[in-house]
C-alpha cells in the first residue's frame, strides 16, 4: 500500500471513529471536529531529515562529475572515492 493510500485509509477510519464515538454520546460534537482528524505527524520535521548544506553539496558533486548515474552507483562512487558514508547519502 502505498503512503497516500495509507494515509487516506487512517483518515477515514479516525473519521468512522469520532462519528461512532458522537453518535453514541461518549464524544461531543466539538471534540469531534476538524481539529480532532488532523494528523499532527504530517507538519512535524523528520529527525532523519539531512542538512540543506549536505544536500546542495552532494546535488553539486553528481551535477558536476556523475549526471546520468543511478543513485545505487553514485552512492557507492561517493562512499568510495569521496570518503562518504551511508548515513550522509541517505
Amino acid at each position: 500500500m502505498r503512503r497516500t493510500e495509507w494515509l487516506q485509509e487512517t483518515r477515514m477510519l479516525r473519521f468512522e471513529d469520532a462519528l461512532c464515538r458522537w453518535s453514541e454520546r461518549r464524544l461531543t460534537q466539538e471534540e469531534a471536529g476538524l481539529d480532532g482528524l488532523l494528523d499532527k505527524r504530517l507538519s512535524q520535521v523528520s529527525a532523519r531529515r539531512a542538512p540543506v548544506d549536505d544536500v546542495m553539496r552532494l546535488e553539486a558533486l553528481y551535477r558536476k562529475s556523475y549526471q546520468g548515474w543511478s543513485v545505487a552507483h553514485f552512492h557507492d562512487r561517493y562512499r568510495e572515492r569521496h570518503a562518504g558514508s551511508a548515513r550522509t547519502c541517505g
